[in-house]
């Protein structure tokens, strides 16, 4: 396979040598698709896989490609728990952002925070079981 690589990249190395861009051109995109078709299916599977990936995370109102604005505040989101998780136990007598809980007035961090909203978004969510 490299020796067909190799010789297909020399062809099109002395391509310039061609008049015709045109030719030139239409020899470049002959040899490309020739060489992705001895890939075989892994090609077809990368396309498509690329094709679905843009449809369903790419913004289609850009004209570059960029993360749908659901994923990108979904990232900020993200951001954001990372943050308030990583604050240090100690914050509360320093100062700073931090996530505390009441009555007790103790700041949460790492798991323990994790564990808890959990159990508060899983205890504030509607119920969608049928009657």
């Amino acid at each position: 396979m490299m020796w067909r690589v190799y010789k297909a990249l020399n062809r099109m190395e002395h391509s310039y040598l061609l008049n015709d861009s045109q030719t030139r051109d239409n020899r470049c995109k002959a040899l490309i698709v020739a060489l992705l078709q001895e890939l075989g299916t892994g090609f077809m599977r990368i396309t498509m896989g690329a094709e679905t990936l843009i449809e369903n995370c790419c913004d289609p109102d850009k004209s570059y490609l960029d993360f749908k604005p659901e994923i990108t505040a979904a990232e900020k989101d993200q951001a954001r728990y990372q943050y308030l998780r990583s604050r240090d136990l100690e914050t509360i007598d320093q100062g700073g952002l931090f996530v505390g809980m009441t009555p007790v007035n103790i700041v949460i961090n790492l798991t323990d925070l994790d564990e808890l909203v959990d159990a508060a978004m899983k205890k504030e969510a509607p119920c969608t079981q049928p009657i």
